[in-house]
């Protein structure tokens, strides 16, 4: 049976890769389609299944809701965990987390933000709005 994750691992292999050249670890096929994915999960505790997703190098990140949000403090602690999260040497970007959150009729955490994506040009005025 041909799943979706054997089929774009089989896409991926035939990419160009940026640095080729120089020799680094190689991706597994289920790095490689795993660090294009973000997954999503519910209530304030990622799973257990999620984190060692993340350990093995198969996530390139979260994306955040209002269900994962019991406390600014406990959101900021779990995402101190997942970053603490060793992974294998061959994925060598961080863990990336992302939120839907561009005000509107739509609110996916609590609050508004308090200055739109053209206002947060540089990394500090990003890190300033998201805190």
């Amino acid at each position: 049976m041909v799943t979706i994750a054997s089929l774009l691992a089989s896409f991926l292999a035939v990419l160009p890769t940026a640095g080729a050249a120089q020799a680094q670890p190689q991706l597994t096929d289920r790095q490689l389609v795993g660090q294009r994915m973000v997954f999503a999960y519910s209530g304030p505790t990622p799973p257990a299944a999620l984190q060692k997703r993340i350990r093995r190098g198969e996530a390139a990140g979260v994306i955040l809701f209002a269900r994962n949000i019991a406390s600014t403090s406990a959101l900021r602690a779990t995402l101190k965990r997942l970053q603490a999260i060793p992974r294998p040497a061959a994925v060598d970007a961080p863990l990336l987390v992302l939120v839907d959150q561009e005000g509107g009729p739509v609110h996916r955490l609590p609050g508004a933000p308090q200055r739109g994506a053209a206002a947060t040009d540089t990394p500090s005025s990003a890190r300033a709005a998201g805190i």
